[in-house]
């Protein structure tokens, strides 16, 4: 293979894609149809018309072979205690798949292995023409832990929670004792998102530890439903506060990158010399374009 000529690559310049027989040709194909982004879109023109050429001299069609997105899956995150993330989403198709899976997987896995997959898909649903006003993604919010409830509200979830579920005493004075020590907290500590998380997992760990989804009161709902009440402008907000580095897919958020302006302009003065300092989007817009190396370098950098 190594002795071919260049004539007979589709790539000629990086010797990739052999077309020297009938099988390889078709072959190759497949690999370039798999890969094909990874190339500029001068070079795919040129393998293109290469292949095109292979397959009028050997009588065939190579037409890319079909790929349905694969439906996006949840996975735990390697070395995490908890937390889900969500695989690659590239299509309204996927988006939506991503919001049935998520919606329909609440009802065997506690919220808190949600929520970080809930938000994400929130993030690409707020970044695309979806509706998000409609029922399903306020759902997802919910799940998210996007907005705030009533105090009211979540104080009389426990209550109906401890008349309906079958727990011991012990169990239901101690949930009745946290009740009272958070109807005891002003409304501004008690309805922050690291609180109102807290919450949330108390109510869930008492259904899923009583192996109850509406099973015992018809009146009880999912906890996020009313820890959280969600609002299109938080989710919203949210999603208007991340933006993605694409060389190392990372999604990262606006304010904390303000917040290190000063580090990350003295990271680019150091690395690109002469650097005049950036403000606001420009800001933004410079890290998102940087290359895998400079970005995991910034990172490394500003985290210190």
């Amino acid at each position: 293979m190594e002795n071919l000529n260049e004539a007979f690559y589709a790539c000629p310049a990086l010797r990739k894609y052999p077309i020297d027989t009938k099988e390889s040709a078709v072959s190759s194909f497949g690999a370039y149809c798999m890969r094909k982004n990874a190339h500029d879109k001068a070079s795919q023109e040129l393998i293109e018309a290469n292949f095109r050429k292979a397959a009028s001299f050997y009588g065939i069609e190579l037409a890319e072979p079909a790929q349905e997105p694969a439906a996006p899956v949840l996975y735990k995150e390697a070395g995490a205690e908890n937390g889900v993330m969500m695989a690659e989403i590239r299509s309204m198709d996927d988006l939506d798949k991503a919001v049935d899976f998520i919606l329909a997987k609440r009802a065997s896995v506690p919220r808190v292995e949600l929520a970080a997959a809930a938000k994400h898909v929130l993030w690409k649903a707020a970044n695309t023409d979806t509706d998000i006003d409609s029922e399903r993604l306020k759902r997802l919010a919910r799940i998210a832990g996007v907005g705030v409830g009533s105090k009211n509200a979540v104080l009389a979830e426990f209550d109906k929670r401890a008349k309906a579920l079958p727990l011991c005493q012990d169990d239901k004075n101690a949930f009745l004792k946290y009740a009272n020590e958070l109807a005891e907290l002003p409304d501004d500590v008690l309805m922050t998102e690291k609180n109102l998380n807290a919450v949330c997992a108390v109510l869930d760990g008492a259904d899923f530890v009583c192996n109850m989804q509406h099973k015992h009161a018809s009146d009880l709902g999912y906890p996020e439903d009313v820890v959280f009440a969600s609002t299109v402008g938080d989710v919203l907000k949210d999603a208007e506060d991340l933006y993605k580095v694409a060389s190392i897919d990372a999604v990262l958020s606006k304010k904390a990158t303000f917040e290190r302006k000063d580090a990350i302009n003295g990271f680019f003065k150091t690395h690109f010399g002469g650097f005049e300092p950036l403000e606001g989007e420009k800001l933004i817009e410079k890290v998102a374009s940087l290359d895998k190396i400079t970005a995991e370098a910034l990172l490394n950098t500003v985290n210190e």
